[in-house]
């Protein structure tokens, strides 16, 4: 008898241990997918509506959104000379010019700069203050159109998705 009590003593420790101290798992409901841009999803739960509103007759045409903002364009400010005479009468007047690559050692500078001559630009080397040697493709009196130009590069030619303004000190 001494057995029998002690093993249903055991059992019901055994239920009471293994039931009473398992964790409880809480769920978190899964938030509705959120709908595609333009697509109106109903919210209401109660399918009879409130009010009507009379159909509207004329449509108002819904702002155009850009395919993608573009990233912001660097600028910096700084002197720099012209590494030929010739580059600098032709562009002296402009104050912003668009660079592709800067380089500390001019080889380098030029060897870019000949890679973008098979692409159809025309480079031109710009020595910074500090002694870099900045290749820039284009320059303008006006920024608007500087800025305009930049993002074209970017578009077109995504291997220069990093391309930035200059902005001449006198």
């Amino acid at each position: 008898m001494y057995i029998k009590n002690l093993l249903i003593i055991m059992v019901v420790m055994g239920a009471l241990l293994f039931s009473g101290c398992r964790s409880k798992r809480m769920t978190i409901p899964e938030a509705p997918a959120p709908a595609p841009r333009g697509v109106i999803t109903d919210v209401a739960q109660d399918p009879e509506p409130v009010a009507t509103m009379p159909p509207v007759e004329t449509v108002e045409k819904a702002e155009e959104l850009p395919e993608e903002i573009p990233d912001p364009i660097p600028l910096r400010e700084e002197r720099f000379t012209f590494a030929q005479e010739t580059d600098r009468q032709a562009q002296d007047l402009n104050q912003y010019f668009v660079i592709l690559g800067s380089f500390r050692s001019v080889d380098n500078a030029n060897r870019f700069m000949d890679g973008l001559i098979t692409q159809g630009f025309q480079p031109v080397i710009l020595i910074s203050e500090s002694g870099l040697h900045r290749v820039s493709i284009d320059s303008f009196t006006d920024e608007l159109v500087a800025r305009t130009r930049v993002q074209r590069i970017r578009n077109n030619y995504p291997e220069y998705k990093d391309a930035w303004l200059l902005i001449r000190k006198r």
